[in-house]
């Protein structure tokens, strides 16, 4: 393929966003390289315009999921119609019509604490920081690579970070809207190790890089900013991607969903675990706010402060810990001394119980001394339904703690002491 994209440049032109640029950038390239021509001379012949699209969606049937086709029309769709080749709208509908339909393929496996922990540990300080800020935060990538540290209030807990809707490369959030989230303490202590040595690493990059900074510069007159790039991670999308495949190679998670070929730990599960575990202990609006999904943001029934979003996380910091020990650790383990406790009692309840019961059929039918029936059923069963309820009560709570975990139901149990 000509590497001249004068066409395809021209077209990307009316969308502000880098992100959408390189997306449907992608899509042509994939498109031409399909057809075999060049984009540039693209237009100069008569063609079937419409044989083309045809080919290239049966093409892609076989190979993407539908909402991977339903993006590459849509760019196609777009880049064909500012060069005035309109089809009528039945034919783009009867693609969607015919196609896979518009369900998610691809069925994301959410990494647990320990997982994460097997991952990063095959990571340096830069790696370690870049991940613990992204899962503790659940911040897309294209944010991560543009907050600055203006952005982030150090000083604050938890650590507040306020992602603004543009920053020096453009647009920043996918709602175009800026928003405040936070990271845990771990990720705040991670980080400022890496700002320590983030000079000497980009530096490194800098002098490792100099000759495509040459080329940069004189083929399009670009400069890489190097260390005068004000970023907290000054890096693409596209090298953190590279980043954390990285990792999951050396710590062997490179099993890949069968209908996409992508890892089943690719980098947006990160998002998927704050979202996991923060919506288990946390209010859900609160945690879509923090996450940036537009509906949520846009409500005008719930307006959160930021004080108000820092103490919901505050509640639910703990479960996205991945190295170090939450702060209620004594609550923990005391908790599992009872459980063992409570293990031993349930037990012995239960054969109380059973005595009892079988002991309140033997006095229905005994006679005192003096051979007269007497009814002690009342006096008996009171025993064994007080132990049944506390039975229950204890069978209650174990379920419980297998559901949320011993951390997050000793989080919630010190909630309930407060509000009382």
């Amino acid at each position: 393929m000509v590497e001249k994209m004068g066409v395809v440049e021209d077209f990307l032109l009316n969308f502000p966003r880098k992100s959408t640029k390189y997306q449907y950038k992608s899509h042509l390239k994939l498109y031409f390289e399909f057809l075999d021509v060049d984009p540039d001379t693209y237009f100069d012949s008569d063609r079937d315009y419409k044989q083309d699209v045809t080919k290239y969606w049966q093409h892609l049937q076989k190979k993407y999921s539908p909402k991977s086709i339903k993006s590459n029309l849509v760019c196609i769709k777009k880049f064909l119609e500012a060069h005035e080749i309109d089809f009528k709208k039945r034919i783009w509908d009867d693609f969607n019509r015919r196609g896979k339909g518009s369900r998610v393929v691809r069925r994301d496996k959410v990494p647990t604490n320990l997982e994460l922990r097997q991952i990063l540990s095959h990571g340096d300080i830069r790696d370690r920081a870049c991940f613990l800020v992204m899962l503790s935060s659940g911040m897309r990538e294209n944010e991560l690579v543009g907050i600055r540290l203006k952005d982030v209030d150090l000083e604050s807990t938890p650590v507040k970070i306020t992602i603004p809707a543009y920053n020096i490369n453009g647009e920043v959030t996918k709602t175009k809207a800026g928003r405040t989230t936070f990271m845990s303490n771990e990720a705040r202590d991670i980080l400022g190790e890496w700002l320590k040595v983030k000079e000497r690493y980009t530096k490194a990059s800098e002098e490792r890089a100099s000759g495509l900074a040459k080329y940069m510069k004189d083929k399009y007159g670009k400069k890489i900013r190097g260390n005068n790039d004000d970023r907290i991670f000054p890096y693409t999308e596209a090298t953190l991607q590279r980043m954390w495949n990285r990792l999951l190679k050396k710590s062997g998670y490179t099993k890949k969903d069968e209908m996409t070929g992508h890892y089943e730990f690719h980098l947006y599960t990160l998002r998927k675990f704050f979202s996991k575990k923060m919506k288990s202990v946390c209010a859900e609006a609160m945690v879509e706010n923090m996450m940036g999904h537009e509906g949520y943001m846009n409500r005008p029934y719930d307006p959160y402060t930021d004080e108000e979003l820092a103490e919901e996380y505050l509640a639910g910091m703990h479960s996205l810990y991945i190295f170090q020990t939450p702060a209620n650790a004594d609550d923990v383990e005391s908790l599992k001394e009872q459980m063992e406790i409570m293990q031993h009692q349930m037990e012995q309840l239960i054969k109380q119980t059973k005595w009892a019961e079988d002991r309140t059929e033997d006095v229905l039918i005994a006679k005192d001394e003096y051979g007269i029936t007497r009814n002690y059923t009342e006096k008996v069963e009171e025993s064994p339904k007080e132990l049944l309820e506390a039975y229950q009560r204890q069978q209650k709570e174990l379920k419980d703690i297998e559901e949320l975990g011993p951390e997050q139901w000793a989080w919630k149990k010190k909630m309930e002491r407060k509000k009382r």
